[in-house]
């Protein structure tokens, strides 16, 4: 079985990234993962693929808007859906580095 690290903030740092990777590490961040969860980790791990690097705030709602739609693709909506700092809370349950916009 292959180890999973993570950093001292919770941000994937060796081992292979899979489903039960992401909801271990949602179920301790207290995110209960739906539909909208999977897909917008979906495009981010996308995005992750293509860029190189997580998508910090202003591009994260962006991307959603873009694949996803408006109803998803707002801060309002992907703030309740992951609790702040919120492209951090999704680069760490999608197995991405932390985004640009977490200190």
């Amino acid at each position: 079985m292959e180890v999973v690290r993570f950093d001292c903030d919770g941000y994937l740092v060796s081992g292979t990234w899979d489903v039960q990777v992401a909801k271990n590490v949602a179920r301790q961040l207290d995110v209960e993962l739906t539909e909208d969860h999977w897909n917008i980790i979906e495009c981010v791990r996308c995005y992750w693929v293509v860029s190189g690097r997580s998508p910090s705030m202003r591009p994260l709602v962006k991307l959603i808007q873009n694949h996803l739609g408006r109803e998803l693709g707002n801060s309002i909506t992907l703030s309740r859906l992951f609790p702040p700092p919120t492209s951090g809370c999704v680069a760490k349950i999608s197995g991405t580095p932390k985004p640009s916009d977490c200190l």
